[in-house]
Protein backbone atom coordinates (compact mmCIF):
# COMPACT_ATOMS: atom_id res chain seq x y z
CA UNK A 1 0.00 0.00 0.00
CA UNK A 2 2.83 2.42 0.94
CA UNK A 3 4.64 1.71 -2.36
CA UNK A 4 1.45 2.42 -4.32
CA UNK A 5 1.08 5.82 -2.58
CA UNK A 6 4.70 6.71 -3.36
CA UNK A 7 4.19 5.84 -7.03
CA UNK A 8 1.18 8.14 -7.22
CA UNK A 9 3.13 10.99 -5.56
CA UNK A 10 6.05 10.54 -7.92
CA UNK A 11 3.89 10.40 -11.02
CA UNK A 12 2.21 13.63 -9.96
CA UNK A 13 5.58 15.17 -9.20
CA UNK A 14 7.11 14.22 -12.53
CA UNK A 15 4.43 16.12 -14.36
CA UNK A 16 3.72 16.21 -18.03
CA UNK A 17 6.97 17.35 -19.59
CA UNK A 18 8.58 13.93 -19.18
CA UNK A 19 5.90 12.13 -21.16
CA UNK A 20 5.17 14.86 -23.66
CA UNK A 21 8.53 14.24 -25.32
CA UNK A 22 9.14 11.44 -27.83
CA UNK A 23 11.31 9.34 -25.52
CA UNK A 24 12.12 5.64 -25.94
CA UNK A 25 10.28 3.48 -23.47
CA UNK A 26 13.46 1.98 -21.98
CA UNK A 27 14.93 5.45 -21.40
CA UNK A 28 11.75 6.62 -19.72
CA UNK A 29 11.69 3.53 -17.48
CA UNK A 30 15.33 4.06 -16.44
CA UNK A 31 14.62 7.70 -15.65
CA UNK A 32 11.50 6.79 -13.67
CA UNK A 33 13.41 4.23 -11.62
CA UNK A 34 16.07 6.71 -10.52
CA UNK A 35 13.60 9.54 -10.02
CA UNK A 36 11.33 7.29 -7.96
CA UNK A 37 14.28 6.19 -5.80
CA UNK A 38 15.34 9.80 -5.38
CA UNK A 39 11.90 10.81 -4.15
CA UNK A 40 11.81 7.86 -1.77
CA UNK A 41 15.24 8.67 -0.31
CA UNK A 42 14.28 12.36 0.01
CA UNK A 43 11.09 11.50 1.91
CA UNK A 44 13.09 9.26 4.24
CA UNK A 45 15.63 12.02 4.90
CA UNK A 46 18.52 10.29 3.14
CA UNK A 47 19.95 13.36 1.41
CA UNK A 48 23.13 11.84 0.01
CA UNK A 49 21.31 8.91 -1.59
CA UNK A 50 18.59 11.22 -2.93
CA UNK A 51 21.17 13.47 -4.60
CA UNK A 52 22.84 10.47 -6.25
CA UNK A 53 19.54 9.14 -7.60
CA UNK A 54 18.36 12.51 -8.93
CA UNK A 55 21.70 13.08 -10.66
CA UNK A 56 21.44 9.65 -12.30
CA UNK A 57 17.96 10.55 -13.48
CA UNK A 58 19.21 13.86 -14.91
CA UNK A 59 22.08 12.09 -16.65
CA UNK A 60 19.40 10.24 -18.59
CA UNK A 61 17.07 13.24 -19.11
CA UNK A 62 18.94 16.47 -18.25
CA UNK A 63 16.05 18.72 -19.25
CA UNK A 64 13.42 17.20 -16.96
CA UNK A 65 12.26 20.24 -14.93
CA UNK A 66 10.98 18.52 -11.82
CA UNK A 67 14.09 16.39 -11.40
CA UNK A 68 16.18 19.59 -11.47
CA UNK A 69 13.80 21.17 -8.96
CA UNK A 70 13.84 18.19 -6.58
CA UNK A 71 17.63 17.98 -6.70
CA UNK A 72 17.95 21.71 -5.94
CA UNK A 73 15.65 21.40 -2.90
CA UNK A 74 17.73 18.57 -1.43
CA UNK A 75 20.98 20.47 -1.99
CA UNK A 76 19.45 23.63 -0.56
CA UNK A 77 18.33 21.78 2.56
CA UNK A 78 21.94 20.63 2.95
CA UNK A 79 23.05 24.29 2.70
CA UNK A 80 24.86 23.69 -0.58
CA UNK A 81 23.58 26.95 -2.00
CA UNK A 82 25.86 27.37 -5.03
CA UNK A 83 25.14 23.93 -6.44
CA UNK A 84 21.44 24.19 -5.58
CA UNK A 85 21.26 27.45 -7.56
CA UNK A 86 22.42 25.73 -10.77
CA UNK A 87 19.62 23.16 -10.74
CA UNK A 88 17.00 25.66 -9.49
CA UNK A 89 17.77 27.99 -12.39
CA UNK A 90 17.48 25.16 -14.87
CA UNK A 91 14.12 24.02 -13.45
CA UNK A 92 12.77 27.57 -13.66
CA UNK A 93 14.03 28.14 -17.22
CA UNK A 94 12.35 24.91 -18.29
CA UNK A 95 9.00 25.88 -16.73
CA UNK A 96 8.77 29.59 -15.95
CA UNK A 97 5.06 29.37 -15.14
CA UNK A 98 5.63 26.99 -12.22
CA UNK A 99 5.30 29.04 -9.03
CA UNK A 100 7.08 26.42 -6.92
CA UNK A 101 10.14 26.55 -9.15
CA UNK A 102 10.13 30.35 -9.13
CA UNK A 103 9.88 30.69 -5.35
CA UNK A 104 12.55 28.06 -4.81
CA UNK A 105 14.94 29.92 -7.09
CA UNK A 106 14.27 33.25 -5.35
CA UNK A 107 14.87 31.70 -1.92
CA UNK A 108 18.18 30.28 -3.10
CA UNK A 109 19.26 33.60 -4.65
CA UNK A 110 18.59 35.35 -1.34
CA UNK A 111 20.37 32.66 0.64
CA UNK A 112 23.41 32.97 -1.64
CA UNK A 113 23.13 36.78 -1.49
CA UNK A 114 23.05 36.80 -5.25
CA UNK A 115 21.00 40.00 -5.24
CA UNK A 116 21.87 41.01 -8.81
CA UNK A 117 20.39 37.80 -10.17
CA UNK A 118 17.45 38.12 -7.76
CA UNK A 119 16.71 41.64 -9.03
CA UNK A 120 16.71 40.57 -12.67
CA UNK A 121 14.57 37.56 -11.77
CA UNK A 122 11.95 39.67 -9.95
CA UNK A 123 11.83 42.23 -12.76
CA UNK A 124 11.07 39.40 -15.16
CA UNK A 125 8.49 37.88 -12.82
CA UNK A 126 6.66 41.19 -12.57
CA UNK A 127 6.64 41.66 -16.34
CA UNK A 128 5.26 38.16 -16.82
CA UNK A 129 2.58 38.29 -14.11
CA UNK A 130 1.95 41.99 -13.35
CA UNK A 131 1.57 40.84 -9.75
CA UNK A 132 2.31 43.90 -7.53
CA UNK A 133 3.61 41.65 -4.74
CA UNK A 134 6.79 41.22 -6.74
CA UNK A 135 7.40 44.97 -6.60
CA UNK A 136 7.68 45.03 -2.81
CA UNK A 137 10.09 42.09 -2.93
CA UNK A 138 11.98 43.82 -5.72
CA UNK A 139 12.39 46.98 -3.65
CA UNK A 140 13.85 44.94 -0.81
CA UNK A 141 16.36 43.27 -3.13
CA UNK A 142 17.31 46.62 -4.65
CA UNK A 143 18.07 47.92 -1.19
CA UNK A 144 20.32 44.92 -0.63
CA UNK A 145 22.04 45.89 -3.88
CA UNK A 146 22.64 49.41 -2.51
CA UNK A 147 20.27 50.87 -5.08
CA UNK A 148 17.86 52.94 -2.93
CA UNK A 149 16.73 55.14 -5.82
CA UNK A 150 15.67 52.10 -7.82
CA UNK A 151 13.86 50.82 -4.69
CA UNK A 152 11.94 54.11 -4.49
CA UNK A 153 10.87 53.70 -8.13
CA UNK A 154 9.64 50.17 -7.42
CA UNK A 155 7.72 51.31 -4.36
CA UNK A 156 6.21 54.25 -6.27
CA UNK A 157 5.01 51.84 -8.95
CA UNK A 158 3.62 49.55 -6.26
CA UNK A 159 1.83 52.49 -4.63
CA UNK A 160 0.34 53.42 -7.99
CA UNK A 161 -0.99 49.88 -8.34
CA UNK A 162 -2.37 49.28 -4.83
CA UNK A 163 -2.73 52.77 -3.36
CA UNK A 164 -1.15 54.53 -0.39
CA UNK A 165 -0.53 52.22 2.58
CA UNK A 166 1.35 52.32 5.86
CA UNK A 167 3.86 49.63 4.86
CA UNK A 168 4.85 51.33 1.62
CA UNK A 169 5.01 54.77 3.20
CA UNK A 170 7.18 53.61 6.10
CA UNK A 171 9.56 51.88 3.71
CA UNK A 172 9.87 54.98 1.52
CA UNK A 173 10.30 57.20 4.56
CA UNK A 174 13.27 55.14 5.77
CA UNK A 175 14.89 55.16 2.33
CA UNK A 176 14.56 58.93 2.01
CA UNK A 177 16.10 59.37 5.45
CA UNK A 178 19.02 57.14 4.41
CA UNK A 179 19.42 59.37 1.35
CA UNK A 180 19.38 62.41 3.67
CA UNK A 181 16.20 63.69 2.01
CA UNK A 182 14.20 64.80 5.03
CA UNK A 183 11.61 66.87 3.10
CA UNK A 184 10.77 63.84 0.95
CA UNK A 185 10.38 61.65 4.05
CA UNK A 186 8.10 64.27 5.63
CA UNK A 187 6.07 64.48 2.45
CA UNK A 188 5.48 60.71 2.48
CA UNK A 189 3.99 60.88 5.99
CA UNK A 190 1.87 63.87 5.00
CA UNK A 191 0.44 61.85 2.10
CA UNK A 192 -0.40 59.03 4.50
CA UNK A 193 -2.12 61.48 6.88
CA UNK A 194 -4.12 62.99 4.02
CA UNK A 195 -5.24 59.50 2.98
CA UNK A 196 -6.21 58.50 6.54
CA UNK A 197 -7.00 61.78 8.37
CA UNK A 198 -8.69 60.05 11.31
CA UNK A 199 -5.63 58.00 12.23
CA UNK A 200 -3.79 60.02 14.87
CA UNK A 201 -0.99 57.47 14.98
CA UNK A 202 0.29 58.76 11.62
CA UNK A 203 0.29 62.32 12.94
CA UNK A 204 2.32 61.11 15.89
CA UNK A 205 4.81 59.48 13.52
CA UNK A 206 5.23 62.78 11.69
CA UNK A 207 5.72 64.60 14.99
CA UNK A 208 8.36 62.03 15.97
CA UNK A 209 10.14 62.63 12.69
CA UNK A 210 10.11 66.40 13.22
CA UNK A 211 11.37 66.03 16.79
CA UNK A 212 14.19 63.64 15.94
CA UNK A 213 15.41 66.11 13.32
CA UNK A 214 15.41 69.19 15.53
CA UNK A 215 12.12 70.66 14.35
CA UNK A 216 10.70 70.97 17.87
CA UNK A 217 8.10 73.65 17.19
CA UNK A 218 6.42 71.65 14.40
CA UNK A 219 6.53 68.47 16.53
CA UNK A 220 4.94 70.08 19.59
CA UNK A 221 2.20 71.62 17.45
CA UNK A 222 1.29 68.21 16.02
CA UNK A 223 1.35 66.41 19.40
CA UNK A 224 -0.97 69.06 20.83
CA UNK A 225 -3.27 68.83 17.83
CA UNK A 226 -3.48 65.07 18.41
CA UNK A 227 -4.49 65.69 22.03
CA UNK A 228 -7.23 68.10 20.94
CA UNK A 229 -8.78 65.29 18.92
CA UNK A 230 -7.89 62.50 21.37
CA UNK A 231 -7.33 63.96 24.87
CA UNK A 232 -6.46 60.50 26.24
CA UNK A 233 -3.83 59.68 23.63
CA UNK A 234 -1.08 58.29 25.84
CA UNK A 235 1.46 58.18 23.03
CA UNK A 236 1.31 61.95 22.46
CA UNK A 237 1.40 62.61 26.20
CA UNK A 238 4.50 60.49 26.72
CA UNK A 239 6.23 62.12 23.75
CA UNK A 240 5.58 65.55 25.25
CA UNK A 241 6.64 64.34 28.68
CA UNK A 242 9.96 63.13 27.25
CA UNK A 243 10.42 66.43 25.42
CA UNK A 244 9.91 68.51 28.56
CA UNK A 245 12.13 66.15 30.53
CA UNK A 246 14.98 66.90 28.12
CA UNK A 247 14.19 70.61 28.55
CA UNK A 248 14.31 70.12 32.35
CA UNK A 249 10.79 71.56 32.64
CA UNK A 250 9.65 69.47 35.59
CA UNK A 251 6.04 70.62 35.92
CA UNK A 252 5.21 70.08 32.24
CA UNK A 253 7.00 66.74 32.25
CA UNK A 254 4.99 65.62 35.30
CA UNK A 255 1.63 66.81 33.96
CA UNK A 256 1.99 65.07 30.59
CA UNK A 257 3.30 61.90 32.22
CA UNK A 258 0.28 61.92 34.52
CA UNK A 259 -2.12 62.42 31.56
CA UNK A 260 -0.42 59.60 29.68
CA UNK A 261 -0.85 57.19 32.59
CA UNK A 262 -4.52 58.15 32.76
CA UNK A 263 -4.89 57.74 28.99
CA UNK A 264 -5.84 54.92 26.67
CA UNK A 265 -2.36 53.54 25.98
CA UNK A 266 -1.47 49.91 26.51
CA UNK A 267 0.04 48.87 29.84
CA UNK A 268 3.42 48.08 28.29
CA UNK A 269 3.93 51.63 26.97
CA UNK A 270 2.70 53.12 30.27
CA UNK A 271 5.08 51.02 32.34
CA UNK A 272 7.94 51.86 29.98
CA UNK A 273 7.26 55.60 30.23
CA UNK A 274 6.89 55.52 34.01
CA UNK A 275 9.87 53.30 34.82
CA UNK A 276 12.16 55.49 32.72
CA UNK A 277 11.57 58.33 35.18
CA UNK A 278 11.84 56.35 38.45
CA UNK A 279 15.64 55.93 38.72
CA UNK A 280 16.46 59.40 37.34
CA UNK A 281 15.74 61.49 40.47
CA UNK A 282 14.43 64.05 37.97
CA UNK A 283 12.00 65.55 40.48
CA UNK A 284 14.65 65.93 43.17
CA UNK A 285 13.27 66.04 46.72
CA UNK A 286 9.77 65.33 45.37
CA UNK A 287 10.91 62.24 43.44
CA UNK A 288 9.54 59.66 45.87
CA UNK A 289 6.27 61.56 46.45
CA UNK A 290 5.64 62.08 42.74
CA UNK A 291 6.52 58.51 41.81
CA UNK A 292 4.19 57.06 44.44
CA UNK A 293 1.42 59.39 43.28
CA UNK A 294 1.93 58.33 39.65
CA UNK A 295 2.02 54.67 40.67
CA UNK A 296 -1.38 55.11 42.33
CA UNK A 297 -2.73 56.56 39.08
CA UNK A 298 -1.30 53.60 37.16
CA UNK A 299 -3.01 51.19 39.57
CA UNK A 300 -6.30 53.08 39.38
CA UNK A 301 -6.36 52.92 35.58
CA UNK A 302 -5.03 49.36 35.28
CA UNK A 303 -6.36 47.52 38.35
CA UNK A 304 -6.29 44.06 36.76
CA UNK A 305 -2.64 44.16 35.71
CA UNK A 306 0.23 43.07 37.94
CA UNK A 307 2.82 45.60 36.74
CA UNK A 308 1.42 48.68 38.59
CA UNK A 309 1.33 46.78 41.89
CA UNK A 310 4.89 45.53 41.35
CA UNK A 311 6.07 49.08 40.72
CA UNK A 312 4.29 50.37 43.80
CA UNK A 313 5.80 47.54 45.84
CA UNK A 314 9.27 48.37 44.55
CA UNK A 315 8.79 52.02 45.56
CA UNK A 316 7.75 50.98 49.06
CA UNK A 317 10.72 48.63 49.29
CA UNK A 318 13.01 51.45 48.21
CA UNK A 319 11.53 53.49 51.08
CA UNK A 320 12.46 50.63 53.44
CA UNK A 321 8.88 49.69 54.12
CA UNK A 322 8.84 45.93 53.42
CA UNK A 323 5.52 45.39 55.22
CA UNK A 324 3.68 47.83 52.93
CA UNK A 325 5.62 46.58 49.89
CA UNK A 326 4.46 43.04 50.64
CA UNK A 327 0.82 44.15 50.49
CA UNK A 328 1.28 45.44 46.94
CA UNK A 329 3.24 42.39 45.85
CA UNK A 330 0.41 40.19 47.12
CA UNK A 331 -2.02 42.20 44.99
CA UNK A 332 0.29 41.69 42.01
CA UNK A 333 0.33 37.95 42.70
CA UNK A 334 -3.47 37.93 42.65
CA UNK A 335 -3.52 39.12 39.03
CA UNK A 336 -3.37 36.64 36.17
CA UNK A 337 -0.02 37.98 34.99
CA UNK A 338 1.47 38.25 38.50
CA UNK A 339 3.51 35.11 38.14
CA UNK A 340 6.64 34.09 39.95
CA UNK A 341 8.19 37.56 40.07
CA UNK A 342 5.56 38.80 42.53
CA UNK A 343 6.12 35.81 44.83
CA UNK A 344 9.88 36.29 44.74
CA UNK A 345 9.38 39.86 45.90
CA UNK A 346 7.00 38.70 48.63
CA UNK A 347 9.68 36.35 49.95
CA UNK A 348 12.21 39.16 49.88
CA UNK A 349 9.92 41.25 52.09
CA UNK A 350 9.47 38.33 54.48
CA UNK A 351 13.22 37.97 54.76
CA UNK A 352 13.73 41.70 55.37
CA UNK A 353 11.17 41.55 58.17
CA UNK A 354 12.91 38.42 59.55
CA UNK A 355 9.45 36.84 59.75
CA UNK A 356 10.40 33.23 59.14
CA UNK A 357 6.93 31.88 59.80
CA UNK A 358 5.73 34.09 56.97
CA UNK A 359 8.68 32.96 54.81
CA UNK A 360 7.64 29.37 55.43
CA UNK A 361 3.99 30.02 54.59
CA UNK A 362 4.82 31.90 51.41
CA UNK A 363 7.47 29.39 50.32
CA UNK A 364 4.93 26.57 50.65
CA UNK A 365 2.53 28.59 48.49
CA UNK A 366 5.25 28.95 45.85
CA UNK A 367 5.85 25.18 46.00
CA UNK A 368 2.17 24.65 45.19
CA UNK A 369 2.02 27.21 42.38
CA UNK A 370 5.47 26.58 40.88
CA UNK A 371 6.45 23.05 41.90
CA UNK A 372 9.62 22.99 39.75
CA UNK A 373 11.00 26.29 41.12
CA UNK A 374 14.03 25.20 43.15
CA UNK A 375 14.51 28.48 45.04
CA UNK A 376 11.06 28.04 46.59
CA UNK A 377 12.29 24.92 48.37
CA UNK A 378 15.53 26.68 49.31
CA UNK A 379 13.61 29.45 51.09
CA UNK A 380 11.33 26.89 52.70
CA UNK A 381 14.29 24.95 54.07
CA UNK A 382 15.96 28.16 55.25
CA UNK A 383 12.82 29.22 57.12
CA UNK A 384 12.55 25.79 58.78
CA UNK A 385 16.19 26.01 59.80
CA UNK A 386 15.62 29.41 61.42
CA UNK A 387 12.52 28.07 63.19
CA UNK A 388 14.55 25.03 64.37
CA UNK A 389 12.25 22.65 62.50
CA UNK A 390 15.27 20.68 61.37
CA UNK A 391 13.58 17.58 59.98
CA UNK A 392 11.18 19.76 57.99
CA UNK A 393 14.19 21.64 56.61
CA UNK A 394 15.71 18.34 55.49
CA UNK A 395 12.43 17.33 53.86
CA UNK A 396 12.19 20.66 51.99
CA UNK A 397 15.66 20.18 50.49
CA UNK A 398 14.82 16.60 49.51
CA UNK A 399 11.65 17.83 47.77
CA UNK A 400 13.42 20.48 45.72
CA UNK A 401 16.99 19.35 45.14
CA UNK A 402 16.24 17.65 41.81
CA UNK A 403 14.89 20.94 40.43
CA UNK A 404 18.14 22.78 41.18
CA UNK A 405 19.88 22.88 37.82
CA UNK A 406 22.64 25.33 38.75
CA UNK A 407 25.51 23.71 40.59
CA UNK A 408 25.84 26.67 42.96
CA UNK A 409 22.20 26.45 44.10
CA UNK A 410 22.37 22.66 44.40
CA UNK A 411 25.49 23.02 46.54
CA UNK A 412 23.84 25.59 48.82
CA UNK A 413 20.76 23.42 49.30
CA UNK A 414 22.86 20.39 50.23
CA UNK A 415 24.87 22.54 52.65
CA UNK A 416 21.63 23.67 54.29
CA UNK A 417 20.60 20.04 54.62
CA UNK A 418 23.96 19.37 56.27
CA UNK A 419 23.29 22.14 58.81
CA UNK A 420 19.77 20.88 59.57
CA UNK A 421 20.88 17.25 59.88
CA UNK A 422 23.65 18.25 62.28
CA UNK A 423 21.21 20.00 64.60
CA UNK A 424 18.81 17.05 64.28
CA UNK A 425 21.76 14.84 65.36
CA UNK A 426 21.50 12.86 62.11
CA UNK A 427 25.25 12.97 61.66
CA UNK A 428 25.61 10.44 58.85
CA UNK A 429 23.08 12.38 56.78
CA UNK A 430 24.83 15.63 57.65
CA UNK A 431 28.23 14.34 56.46
CA UNK A 432 26.68 12.93 53.29
CA UNK A 433 24.90 16.22 52.53
CA UNK A 434 28.12 18.23 52.87
CA UNK A 435 29.95 15.80 50.57
CA UNK A 436 27.17 16.22 47.98
CA UNK A 437 27.41 19.97 48.39
CA UNK A 438 31.14 19.97 47.71
CA UNK A 439 30.72 17.58 44.79
CA UNK A 440 28.34 20.10 43.20
CA UNK A 441 30.61 23.05 43.99
CA UNK A 442 34.08 22.31 45.39
CA UNK A 443 34.63 26.03 46.03
CA UNK A 444 31.62 26.44 48.35
CA UNK A 445 33.45 28.04 51.29
CA UNK A 446 30.31 27.97 53.46
CA UNK A 447 29.97 24.19 53.10
CA UNK A 448 33.69 23.66 53.68
CA UNK A 449 33.61 25.71 56.88
CA UNK A 450 30.43 24.26 58.36
CA UNK A 451 31.39 20.67 57.61
CA UNK A 452 34.76 21.27 59.25
CA UNK A 453 33.24 23.04 62.25
CA UNK A 454 30.62 20.39 62.98
CA UNK A 455 33.25 17.66 62.71
CA UNK A 456 35.33 19.57 65.25
CA UNK A 457 32.36 19.91 67.61
CA UNK A 458 31.97 16.14 67.45
CA UNK A 459 35.76 15.77 67.77
CA UNK A 460 35.74 13.46 64.74
CA UNK A 461 37.90 13.27 61.58
CA UNK A 462 39.96 16.24 62.73
CA UNK A 463 42.54 15.86 59.96
CA UNK A 464 39.75 16.07 57.37
CA UNK A 465 38.25 19.03 59.25
CA UNK A 466 41.68 20.71 59.24
CA UNK A 467 41.96 20.33 55.45
CA UNK A 468 38.42 21.57 54.80
CA UNK A 469 38.86 24.59 57.04
CA UNK A 470 42.14 25.63 55.39
CA UNK A 471 40.44 25.53 51.97
CA UNK A 472 37.60 27.74 53.22
CA UNK A 473 40.08 30.35 54.51
CA UNK A 474 41.91 30.41 51.17
CA UNK A 475 38.59 31.02 49.38
CA UNK A 476 37.40 33.70 51.83
CA UNK A 477 40.33 34.95 53.95
CA UNK A 478 38.41 37.88 55.45
CA UNK A 479 35.64 35.76 56.97
CA UNK A 480 35.95 35.89 60.77
CA UNK A 481 33.94 32.69 61.31
CA UNK A 482 36.31 30.67 59.17
CA UNK A 483 39.31 31.72 61.27
CA UNK A 484 37.42 30.74 64.43
CA UNK A 485 36.57 27.33 62.95
CA UNK A 486 40.21 26.60 62.24
CA UNK A 487 41.17 27.78 65.71
CA UNK A 488 38.61 25.47 67.28
CA UNK A 489 39.87 22.51 65.23
CA UNK A 490 43.37 23.21 66.55
CA UNK A 491 41.90 23.40 70.08
CA UNK A 492 40.41 19.94 69.63
CA UNK A 493 43.80 18.75 68.39
CA UNK A 494 45.31 20.24 71.59
CA UNK A 495 47.43 22.73 69.60
CA UNK A 496 46.46 25.56 71.94
CA UNK A 497 49.14 28.13 71.09
CA UNK A 498 48.30 28.07 67.37
CA UNK A 499 44.58 27.90 68.14
CA UNK A 500 44.91 31.15 70.10
CA UNK A 501 46.40 32.92 67.07
CA UNK A 502 43.45 32.06 64.80
CA UNK A 503 40.77 32.80 67.39
CA UNK A 504 42.31 36.19 68.14
CA UNK A 505 42.47 36.82 64.37
CA UNK A 506 38.75 36.07 64.19
CA UNK A 507 38.04 38.55 67.01
CA UNK A 508 40.03 41.25 65.23
CA UNK A 509 37.50 41.02 62.38
CA UNK A 510 34.39 40.51 64.54
CA UNK A 511 35.07 41.53 68.15
CA UNK A 512 31.47 41.17 69.36
CA UNK A 513 30.93 37.52 68.50
CA UNK A 514 29.86 35.83 71.75
CA UNK A 515 30.65 32.29 70.57
CA UNK A 516 34.20 33.20 69.52
CA UNK A 517 34.74 34.99 72.89
CA UNK A 518 33.75 31.79 74.63
CA UNK A 519 36.20 29.83 72.46
CA UNK A 520 38.88 32.35 73.42
CA UNK A 521 38.18 31.67 77.09
CA UNK A 522 38.40 27.92 76.53
CA UNK A 523 41.81 28.22 74.83
CA UNK A 524 43.15 30.60 77.50
CA UNK A 525 41.99 28.20 80.19
CA UNK A 526 43.94 25.36 78.56
CA UNK A 527 46.99 27.64 78.43
CA UNK A 528 46.71 28.26 82.19
CA UNK A 529 45.71 31.90 81.86
CA UNK A 530 42.77 31.55 84.24
CA UNK A 531 41.94 35.22 84.83
CA UNK A 532 42.10 36.00 81.11
CA UNK A 533 39.87 33.00 80.48
CA UNK A 534 37.36 34.22 83.06
CA UNK A 535 37.36 37.70 81.50
CA UNK A 536 36.74 36.22 78.04
CA UNK A 537 33.87 34.08 79.31
CA UNK A 538 32.35 37.04 81.14
CA UNK A 539 32.54 39.10 77.95
CA UNK A 540 30.85 36.27 76.04
CA UNK A 541 28.01 36.33 78.57
CA UNK A 542 27.66 40.11 78.23
CA UNK A 543 27.44 39.68 74.45
CA UNK A 544 24.49 37.30 74.83
CA UNK A 545 25.90 33.81 75.31
CA UNK A 546 23.94 32.02 78.03
CA UNK A 547 24.44 28.30 77.45
CA UNK A 548 24.73 26.04 80.47
CA UNK A 549 28.35 25.11 79.76
CA UNK A 550 29.42 28.76 79.83
CA UNK A 551 27.57 29.48 83.05
CA UNK A 552 29.11 26.40 84.63
CA UNK A 553 32.61 27.49 83.60
CA UNK A 554 32.08 30.94 85.10
CA UNK A 555 30.72 29.50 88.35
CA UNK A 556 33.66 27.12 88.79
Amino acid sequence: MRTHILIVIVLLAIGGNCFAQNIPEQTRQNFDAHFFNGMKEKMQGNSKEAVNEFKKALHIMPNQANANFQLSTVLFAERKGSEAEIYAEKAYLLEKTNEWYAQNLLDIYKYNRNYIAAELFLEERYKLSKNPDFLYELAFIQLQNNAPKKAIKSLNLLEKKVGISEDITKQKEQIYLQLNKLPAAINELKKLIAKFPQNQQYRGALADLYLSNGKEKQAITIYQSVLKVEPKNSYACFALSDFYKLKNEKDSCFQYLKKGLEGNGDIKSKVSAFTSIIPSNFFGEKQNTFCNYLADILIENNPENAAPYLIKGDLQLESRNPEKAREYYLKAADQNDGGLLAWEQILQCDQLMSDYKMVLTDAKKINELFPSYALGYYHRAFACLQLKDYNDAIEAVQMGIDYAEESNLKSQMYAMMGDAAHYAKRYNLSDSAYLNSLESDPSNAYALNNYAYYLSLRNEKLDLADSLSKRSMVLDPENASYSDTYGWILYQKKEYDTALIYIEKSLEKAPNNAEVREHLGDVLYKLGRLQDAKNAWQKAKELGADNEALLKKLKQ
